[in-house]
């Protein structure tokens, strides 16, 4: 089954992916300061399962107030039921992880966790009866406020696909149904939901969750694979047509019905192409999403565009017409942009390109070392052009080496439109944009399409990069308390605006409402919510993010 957008995957928790793609960033001085950041690099770094939790509980005993504990625990026990399912050190593992959010005295920090630990104890299949209790804690101390309805969606979620693998599909539907309730625009809650439809033998109930989460998510694979377990639950003889029909009824009133046409046409297109049928309307979704989503008014939107309509020329064999369009997509493309550069390399591969395509899969994989498909596309293909003496993994130190210094203005089409301007390479992967490009221009852009605190967690990440400890060597702080606020690492101090206050007394004033009182402008304060992302100020002369 998928892993939830919301939560960690159970092996390299998010905090841990980010420290070892961001080895190459960091230098041995950073690490030989923070020797649990080296520690924790090392347990992320370790393939065998045994040796991997020999490192986490020496870890333990070494660094046992590290910032990076609830990582290690989390780690340590998605390894050990990989070593063995029945284990009770996964378990201990598990318990300690909820001992250390419960000392947060946060409520929605320790619900957090408690549906990341259900999740994580659900994909290795292992201890469910755990799991199942871990689901149902967290929903009751979850705090009902509209801050925390997306974490409630994501543990419902959780409890769901638990009592799914328990063999428990009515409870598993009423869960699922309840997370779709609050999220109705996740395709990948409605697809799930389908799927449990389908395995309790419902199938006109599936039909419909699976046909809209297949027009709105065509690339999330548990939603493809329930579409097609329905296309064979119907027995049609001619599976084509089946999908055709149900797609083609169904597709114009979805678009019809939208209020974002452009980003479902790109869906609908991709759908299309996935599934082999209607391929005339592919295109024609495909270059309605072109023409709606022009360079000027956004490098992403084109580029997801014209990525989707080359796509549907990869599929039906037109390489160079999909190499066309591709060709101008490398300069407002980003080195991170994975699926571009596969897409890319694999056209360049059938055109017979294969330096060329090797070049297209080295930067993204320079930028992220454990992307698992880009290594499968080159490892096989840098063999046979440079032998088995050439060092790969050399290669991409030095290339790693190149982004430190990525410029991405100069990667971007439209330098004026945000992404242009925003160089995300500085507060998201810590690359460093001489003369701090990066750092000058984010915040004109990015305090224009995101909410100050997501900005302020993308700190905490380029901090960690450096090799910095927040709060010891900075300090950093947000506005708005979004959600995920309270569950970063470290929890990010923040302003929250009295926003329920601001929108009763609008109302009242509205309305004329008598409980306006003498003062019809009154000062609503703001509330200082105060983590651990901030703390004594020290010198920090010789730093720089």
């Amino acid at each position: 089954m998928r892993i939830h957008p919301l939560k960690r995957p159970p092996a390299l928790p998010i905090l841990l992916v980010a420290m070892l793609a961001a080895s190459s960033f960091v230098s041995t001085a950073s690490a030989q300061d923070n020797p649990d950041l080296a520690a924790a690099r090392e347990i992320v770094a370790m393939q065998d399962a045994a040796e991997c939790l020999a490192l986490i509980d020496d870890f333990l005993k070494s660094y046992p107030d590290s910032r990076y504990i609830a990582d290690i625990l989390q780690t340590g026990v998605a390894r050990a039921i990989e070593l063995d399912g029945s284990s009770r050190l996964a378990l201990d593992y598990a318990e300690r992880y909820i001992q250390n959010a419960q000392a947060s005295g946060d409520a929605a920090t320790l619900a957090n966790s408690l549906n990341n630990m259900a999740w994580t104890l659900y994909e290795g299949r292992a201890h469910l009866a755990r799991a199942e209790e871990y689901a149902a804690r967290a929903l009751a101390v979850l705090p009902e406020s509209r801050r925390t309805m997306s974490l409630k969606a994501s543990t419902l979620d959780t409890q769901a696909h638990v009592a799914g693998a328990l063999g428990k599909y009515e409870q598993a539907i009423a869960s699922q149904k309840a997370a779709v309730e609050i999220d109705p625009r996740n395709a990948a809650y409605k697809g799930t939901l389908g799927t449990f439809y389908m395995e309790a033998g419902m199938v006109d109930e599936a039909e419909s969750y699976l046909v809209e989460a297949i027009l709105n998510a065509p690339a999330d694979e548990t939603v493809r694979s329930a579409f097609e377990m329905l296309v064979k639950a119907r027995g049609a003889s001619d599976p084509t047509e089946y999908k055709t029909r149900l797609l083609g009824e169904s597709a114009h009133e979805t678009l019809m019905a939208s209020d974002d046409p452009k980003a479902l046409s790109m869906n609908l297109a991709r759908a299309f192409v996935e599934l082999g049928v209607l391929p005339e309307r592919a295109f024609a979704y495909a270059e309605l999403a072109v023409a709606t989503s022009p360079a000027e008014k956004g490098a992403g939107d084109y580029l997801q565009a014209r990525m989707t309509m080359a796509a549907w020329q990869f599929e039906h064999g037109d390489i160079d017409q999909a190499l066309d369009l591709m060709s101008d997509l490398t300069r407002i493309a980003s080195p991170y942009d994975t699926e571009f550069h596969l897409l890319y390399g694999g056209a360049l591969q059938k055109a017979g390109r294969d330096r060329d395509a090797i070049e297209a899969y080295m930067l993204p994989l320079a930028a992220y070392p454990n992307n698992l498909p880009l290594r499968q596309a080159l490892e096989p293909l840098w063999e046979k052009v440079y032998g088995p003496e050439e060092n790969l993994d050399e290669a991409l130190e030095q290339r790693a080496l190149g982004l430190e210094n990525w410029h991405p203005t100069e990667h971007f089409k439209a330098p004026d439109s945000w992404e242009g301007r925003v160089a995300l390479a500085e507060l998201f992967t810590g690359s460093e944009c001489p003369p701090c490009v990066a750092s000058d221009l984010a915040f004109d852009g990015l305090l224009e399409h995101y909410p100050t605190d997501v900005l302020a967690i993308g700190m905490l990440h380029a901090a960690q990069r450096r090799g910095l400890e927040v709060p010891r060597d900075v300090s950093i702080t947000g506005f708005d308390d979004i959600p995920f606020a309270a569950v970063s690492v470290p929890a990010l101090t923040t302003v929250r605006m009295p926003t329920e206050a601001i929108m009763v007394r609008a109302i009242d004033l509205a309305i004329g409402s008598t409980d306006v009182g003498a003062d019809p402008h009154p000062v609503l304060e703001p509330e200082l919510v105060i983590r651990a992302s901030t703390g004594p100020a020290r010198d920090l002369a010789q730093h720089r993010i």
